[in-house]
Protein backbone atom coordinates (compact mmCIF):
# COMPACT_ATOMS: atom_id res chain seq x y z
CA UNK A 1 0.00 0.00 0.00
CA UNK A 2 1.11 3.31 -0.95
CA UNK A 3 0.76 6.40 1.70
CA UNK A 4 1.24 9.97 0.68
CA UNK A 5 2.60 12.15 2.97
CA UNK A 6 0.89 14.98 4.42
CA UNK A 7 2.16 18.02 6.55
CA UNK A 8 1.02 18.90 9.91
CA UNK A 9 0.60 22.38 8.42
CA UNK A 10 -1.76 21.75 5.63
CA UNK A 11 -3.32 18.35 6.90
CA UNK A 12 -5.88 18.15 3.84
CA UNK A 13 -3.20 19.13 1.02
CA UNK A 14 -1.47 16.20 -0.69
CA UNK A 15 2.24 16.60 -1.25
CA UNK A 16 2.77 14.87 -4.18
CA UNK A 17 4.40 16.31 -7.62
CA UNK A 18 4.05 15.40 -11.11
CA UNK A 19 7.22 13.95 -10.83
CA UNK A 20 6.78 12.01 -7.77
CA UNK A 21 3.56 10.55 -9.71
CA UNK A 22 5.69 9.26 -12.18
CA UNK A 23 7.35 7.36 -9.72
CA UNK A 24 4.16 6.00 -8.42
CA UNK A 25 3.38 5.21 -12.01
CA UNK A 26 4.99 1.65 -12.11
CA UNK A 27 2.66 0.94 -8.83
CA UNK A 28 -0.11 2.12 -9.96
CA UNK A 29 -2.64 0.32 -12.15
CA UNK A 30 -3.07 2.36 -15.04
CA UNK A 31 -6.80 1.07 -16.28
CA UNK A 32 -7.56 2.20 -12.32
CA UNK A 33 -6.15 5.73 -12.94
CA UNK A 34 -7.93 5.75 -16.53
CA UNK A 35 -11.27 5.21 -14.73
CA UNK A 36 -10.83 7.60 -11.90
CA UNK A 37 -10.42 10.64 -14.42
CA UNK A 38 -13.42 9.40 -15.95
CA UNK A 39 -15.20 9.75 -12.50
CA UNK A 40 -13.64 13.03 -11.68
CA UNK A 41 -15.10 14.61 -15.44
CA UNK A 42 -18.20 13.17 -14.71
CA UNK A 43 -18.90 13.61 -11.29
CA UNK A 44 -20.25 9.86 -10.95
CA UNK A 45 -19.92 6.22 -11.32
CA UNK A 46 -23.04 5.89 -13.56
CA UNK A 47 -21.65 8.82 -15.85
CA UNK A 48 -18.36 7.29 -15.69
CA UNK A 49 -19.42 4.03 -16.91
CA UNK A 50 -20.86 5.29 -19.61
CA UNK A 51 -18.55 6.96 -20.90
CA UNK A 52 -15.93 4.18 -20.98
CA UNK A 53 -18.67 1.23 -21.88
CA UNK A 54 -18.26 -1.10 -18.75
CA UNK A 55 -19.68 -2.08 -15.88
CA UNK A 56 -20.64 0.11 -13.34
CA UNK A 57 -19.91 -2.16 -10.34
CA UNK A 58 -16.63 -2.44 -11.93
CA UNK A 59 -16.18 1.03 -12.09
CA UNK A 60 -17.04 1.33 -8.16
CA UNK A 61 -14.66 -1.82 -7.39
CA UNK A 62 -11.35 -0.36 -9.65
CA UNK A 63 -12.02 3.21 -7.92
CA UNK A 64 -12.33 1.42 -4.48
CA UNK A 65 -8.52 -0.54 -5.16
CA UNK A 66 -7.24 2.58 -6.00
CA UNK A 67 -8.06 4.41 -3.00
CA UNK A 68 -6.53 1.51 -1.14
CA UNK A 69 -3.63 1.29 -3.28
CA UNK A 70 -2.74 4.60 -2.29
CA UNK A 71 -4.44 4.86 1.41
CA UNK A 72 -6.58 7.78 0.95
CA UNK A 73 -10.06 8.64 0.06
CA UNK A 74 -11.13 10.20 -3.34
CA UNK A 75 -14.41 10.66 -3.60
CA UNK A 76 -17.51 11.41 -0.97
CA UNK A 77 -19.83 8.77 -2.44
CA UNK A 78 -23.52 10.49 -1.91
CA UNK A 79 -26.89 9.09 -3.08
CA UNK A 80 -26.73 11.47 -5.93
CA UNK A 81 -23.11 11.45 -7.33
CA UNK A 82 -19.36 11.04 -6.28
CA UNK A 83 -17.68 14.66 -5.75
CA UNK A 84 -14.09 14.59 -5.36
CA UNK A 85 -12.73 15.21 -2.11
CA UNK A 86 -9.51 17.62 -1.56
CA UNK A 87 -7.04 14.72 -2.18
CA UNK A 88 -9.18 13.93 -5.06
CA UNK A 89 -8.91 16.67 -7.14
CA UNK A 90 -5.11 17.48 -6.52
CA UNK A 91 -5.16 13.74 -7.54
CA UNK A 92 -7.51 14.16 -10.60
CA UNK A 93 -4.99 16.93 -12.04
CA UNK A 94 -2.20 14.73 -11.84
CA UNK A 95 -4.16 11.61 -13.01
CA UNK A 96 -5.37 13.67 -15.98
CA UNK A 97 -1.93 14.80 -16.69
CA UNK A 98 -0.83 10.95 -16.89
CA UNK A 99 -3.28 9.75 -18.64
CA UNK A 100 -3.11 12.61 -21.61
CA UNK A 101 1.04 11.38 -21.72
CA UNK A 102 -0.55 7.78 -22.00
CA UNK A 103 -2.56 8.49 -24.69
CA UNK A 104 -0.36 10.96 -26.53
CA UNK A 105 2.18 7.73 -26.73
CA UNK A 106 -0.52 5.48 -27.75
CA UNK A 107 -1.40 7.78 -30.56
CA UNK A 108 2.48 8.24 -31.33
CA UNK A 109 2.08 4.54 -31.55
CA UNK A 110 -0.50 4.00 -33.73
CA UNK A 111 0.33 6.55 -36.14
CA UNK A 112 4.15 5.21 -35.91
CA UNK A 113 3.12 1.55 -36.53
CA UNK A 114 3.40 0.14 -40.69
CA UNK A 115 1.27 -2.17 -39.91
CA UNK A 116 -2.67 -2.69 -42.20
CA UNK A 117 -4.30 -4.88 -39.67
CA UNK A 118 -5.80 -4.16 -36.21
CA UNK A 119 -8.99 -2.25 -35.19
CA UNK A 120 -9.91 1.06 -36.19
CA UNK A 121 -12.92 2.59 -33.80
CA UNK A 122 -15.30 4.80 -36.22
CA UNK A 123 -18.07 7.53 -34.79
CA UNK A 124 -20.97 8.34 -36.50
CA UNK A 125 -24.29 9.84 -36.58
CA UNK A 126 -26.52 6.73 -36.22
CA UNK A 127 -28.34 7.00 -39.57
CA UNK A 128 -24.84 7.21 -41.45
CA UNK A 129 -23.84 4.18 -39.34
CA UNK A 130 -26.37 2.02 -39.82
CA UNK A 131 -28.05 2.63 -42.87
CA UNK A 132 -24.73 3.38 -45.31
CA UNK A 133 -21.77 3.16 -43.79
CA UNK A 134 -22.09 -0.42 -42.37
CA UNK A 135 -23.11 -1.93 -45.88
CA UNK A 136 -19.57 -1.05 -47.13
CA UNK A 137 -17.38 -2.75 -44.60
CA UNK A 138 -17.99 -6.24 -46.74
CA UNK A 139 -15.84 -4.23 -49.56
CA UNK A 140 -13.23 -3.04 -46.91
CA UNK A 141 -12.41 -5.94 -45.32
CA UNK A 142 -12.14 -8.22 -48.67
CA UNK A 143 -9.43 -5.30 -49.87
CA UNK A 144 -7.47 -5.47 -45.95
CA UNK A 145 -7.98 -9.03 -44.78
CA UNK A 146 -5.83 -8.09 -41.04
CA UNK A 147 -8.33 -5.05 -40.41
CA UNK A 148 -11.46 -4.96 -38.05
CA UNK A 149 -14.14 -2.15 -37.90
CA UNK A 150 -15.45 -0.84 -34.69
CA UNK A 151 -18.73 1.25 -36.09
CA UNK A 152 -20.48 2.95 -32.91
CA UNK A 153 -23.38 5.17 -33.98
CA UNK A 154 -23.52 8.20 -31.66
CA UNK A 155 -25.69 11.03 -31.42
CA UNK A 156 -23.09 13.12 -29.58
CA UNK A 157 -19.66 14.15 -30.27
CA UNK A 158 -17.17 11.24 -28.83
CA UNK A 159 -13.24 12.40 -27.77
CA UNK A 160 -10.87 11.40 -30.38
CA UNK A 161 -8.11 12.45 -27.27
CA UNK A 162 -9.61 9.86 -25.15
CA UNK A 163 -9.30 7.02 -28.00
CA UNK A 164 -12.96 6.44 -27.94
CA UNK A 165 -12.62 6.78 -31.49
CA UNK A 166 -9.63 6.71 -34.15
CA UNK A 167 -12.02 8.40 -37.28
CA UNK A 168 -15.40 10.63 -36.57
CA UNK A 169 -18.00 11.61 -39.16
CA UNK A 170 -19.79 14.39 -37.80
CA UNK A 171 -22.03 16.68 -39.03
CA UNK A 172 -20.55 19.41 -37.44
CA UNK A 173 -17.19 21.21 -38.02
CA UNK A 174 -14.76 20.53 -35.69
CA UNK A 175 -12.88 23.86 -33.94
CA UNK A 176 -9.97 21.34 -31.91
CA UNK A 177 -6.87 22.34 -32.66
CA UNK A 178 -5.11 18.92 -32.81
CA UNK A 179 -8.31 17.72 -35.32
CA UNK A 180 -7.60 17.15 -38.85
CA UNK A 181 -10.91 17.73 -40.52
CA UNK A 182 -11.96 16.98 -44.18
CA UNK A 183 -15.33 17.64 -45.88
CA UNK A 184 -16.56 14.24 -47.69
CA UNK A 185 -20.47 15.24 -48.48
CA UNK A 186 -23.45 16.18 -47.65
CA UNK A 187 -26.73 15.19 -45.81
CA UNK A 188 -29.65 16.57 -47.89
CA UNK A 189 -33.40 17.02 -46.42
CA UNK A 190 -36.35 17.04 -47.92
CA UNK A 191 -40.04 17.49 -46.06
CA UNK A 192 -42.29 13.98 -46.77
CA UNK A 193 -45.31 13.09 -45.71
CA UNK A 194 -47.72 9.82 -46.58
CA UNK A 195 -49.69 10.22 -49.60
CA UNK A 196 -53.11 11.11 -47.43
CA UNK A 197 -51.17 14.22 -45.19
CA UNK A 198 -49.65 15.34 -48.39
CA UNK A 199 -53.25 15.59 -50.03
CA UNK A 200 -54.31 17.55 -47.16
CA UNK A 201 -54.29 21.34 -47.62
CA UNK A 202 -51.46 22.28 -46.08
CA UNK A 203 -52.90 24.38 -43.45
CA UNK A 204 -53.77 21.17 -41.98
CA UNK A 205 -50.59 19.57 -41.73
CA UNK A 206 -49.23 18.14 -38.89
CA UNK A 207 -45.60 17.92 -38.29
CA UNK A 208 -43.39 15.06 -36.40
CA UNK A 209 -40.42 17.60 -34.87
CA UNK A 210 -36.94 16.64 -33.04
CA UNK A 211 -36.85 16.30 -29.31
CA UNK A 212 -34.61 18.32 -27.25
CA UNK A 213 -31.86 16.27 -28.03
CA UNK A 214 -31.15 18.00 -31.20
CA UNK A 215 -32.60 21.39 -30.47
CA UNK A 216 -29.71 23.03 -30.66
CA UNK A 217 -29.08 21.94 -34.62
CA UNK A 218 -29.77 24.68 -37.48
CA UNK A 219 -32.04 22.51 -39.13
CA UNK A 220 -34.30 22.09 -35.93
CA UNK A 221 -34.97 25.65 -35.75
CA UNK A 222 -35.78 25.80 -39.71
CA UNK A 223 -38.39 22.99 -39.27
CA UNK A 224 -39.58 25.11 -36.15
CA UNK A 225 -40.21 28.32 -37.88
CA UNK A 226 -41.30 26.24 -41.33
CA UNK A 227 -44.24 24.22 -38.96
CA UNK A 228 -44.92 27.65 -37.35
CA UNK A 229 -48.35 27.37 -35.41
CA UNK A 230 -49.02 24.45 -36.88
CA UNK A 231 -49.53 21.40 -34.74
CA UNK A 232 -46.11 19.04 -33.98
CA UNK A 233 -47.68 16.13 -32.62
CA UNK A 234 -44.53 13.70 -32.18
CA UNK A 235 -41.15 14.54 -30.99
CA UNK A 236 -38.16 12.16 -31.84
CA UNK A 237 -34.48 12.28 -32.45
CA UNK A 238 -34.15 8.84 -34.35
CA UNK A 239 -34.90 8.96 -37.69
CA UNK A 240 -35.92 5.64 -38.20
CA UNK A 241 -38.67 6.25 -35.39
CA UNK A 242 -39.80 9.26 -37.55
CA UNK A 243 -40.08 7.91 -40.38
CA UNK A 244 -42.19 5.10 -39.32
CA UNK A 245 -44.91 7.72 -37.53
CA UNK A 246 -44.34 9.57 -41.29
CA UNK A 247 -45.87 6.38 -43.27
CA UNK A 248 -48.24 6.03 -40.51
CA UNK A 249 -49.64 9.21 -41.82
CA UNK A 250 -48.90 11.38 -38.47
CA UNK A 251 -47.41 13.86 -39.78
CA UNK A 252 -45.13 15.78 -42.02
CA UNK A 253 -41.24 15.05 -41.02
CA UNK A 254 -37.80 16.22 -42.56
CA UNK A 255 -35.90 13.89 -43.25
CA UNK A 256 -32.91 12.73 -44.72
CA UNK A 257 -33.23 12.55 -48.80
CA UNK A 258 -31.07 9.14 -49.11
CA UNK A 259 -33.73 6.79 -47.00
CA UNK A 260 -36.76 8.93 -47.78
CA UNK A 261 -37.10 9.61 -51.52
CA UNK A 262 -36.61 5.88 -52.27
CA UNK A 263 -39.46 4.81 -49.79
CA UNK A 264 -42.54 3.59 -52.03
CA UNK A 265 -44.61 4.86 -48.50
CA UNK A 266 -43.49 8.30 -48.77
CA UNK A 267 -44.17 11.41 -50.53
CA UNK A 268 -42.34 14.71 -50.79
CA UNK A 269 -44.21 17.81 -50.39
CA UNK A 270 -43.77 21.41 -50.45
CA UNK A 271 -40.71 20.66 -52.57
CA UNK A 272 -39.24 24.64 -52.95
CA UNK A 273 -38.72 24.72 -49.32
CA UNK A 274 -34.76 24.48 -48.67
CA UNK A 275 -34.10 22.85 -45.19
CA UNK A 276 -29.99 23.59 -44.50
CA UNK A 277 -27.96 20.92 -46.30
CA UNK A 278 -25.42 19.39 -43.69
CA UNK A 279 -21.63 18.84 -44.83
CA UNK A 280 -19.89 15.46 -43.11
CA UNK A 281 -16.82 15.90 -41.81
CA UNK A 282 -14.53 13.01 -41.45
CA UNK A 283 -12.11 14.17 -38.55
CA UNK A 284 -9.03 12.71 -37.19
CA UNK A 285 -6.74 13.24 -34.30
CA UNK A 286 -3.78 14.74 -35.87
CA UNK A 287 -1.44 11.98 -34.48
CA UNK A 288 -2.61 9.06 -36.15
CA UNK A 289 -3.20 10.39 -39.54
CA UNK A 290 -0.42 8.71 -40.95
CA UNK A 291 -1.25 5.58 -39.29
CA UNK A 292 -1.86 2.76 -42.50
CA UNK A 293 -5.07 1.38 -40.92
CA UNK A 294 -6.44 4.05 -39.53
CA UNK A 295 -5.55 5.98 -43.12
CA UNK A 296 -7.03 2.63 -44.99
CA UNK A 297 -10.47 3.10 -43.40
CA UNK A 298 -10.43 7.12 -43.65
CA UNK A 299 -9.61 6.64 -47.48
CA UNK A 300 -12.30 3.57 -47.80
CA UNK A 301 -15.15 6.29 -46.07
CA UNK A 302 -13.73 9.43 -47.91
CA UNK A 303 -14.26 7.13 -51.76
CA UNK A 304 -17.59 6.00 -50.21
CA UNK A 305 -19.18 9.41 -49.84
CA UNK A 306 -17.24 10.50 -52.83
CA UNK A 307 -19.29 7.70 -55.11
CA UNK A 308 -22.91 8.25 -53.61
CA UNK A 309 -24.74 10.80 -55.67
CA UNK A 310 -27.09 11.55 -52.91
CA UNK A 311 -23.80 12.68 -50.95
CA UNK A 312 -23.21 15.45 -53.00
CA UNK A 313 -22.33 18.59 -51.73
CA UNK A 314 -24.38 21.54 -53.45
Amino acid sequence: MIFLDRSDRAPDKLLITAPQMCNLAPMLNWDDLRIFVAVADTGSLTAASRRLGVDHATVGRRLASLEAELGVRLVDRLPKGTPLTDVGAEFAELARSMADAAERLQRRARDASTSLSGTVTISAPPVLASHFIAGSLGSLRERYPGLAVSLSGDVGLVSLEQRQADIAVRLVRPDHLSHIARAIGAVHLGLYAAPLMAAMPPTDWTFIGYDAALAHVPHHHWFERYAGDRAVVMRSSDVNSQIAAARSGLGVAMLPRFMAAPDPELVPVDPDATPPVRTIWLVTHADIRKSPAVRAVADHLITLFAKAPAFAPD
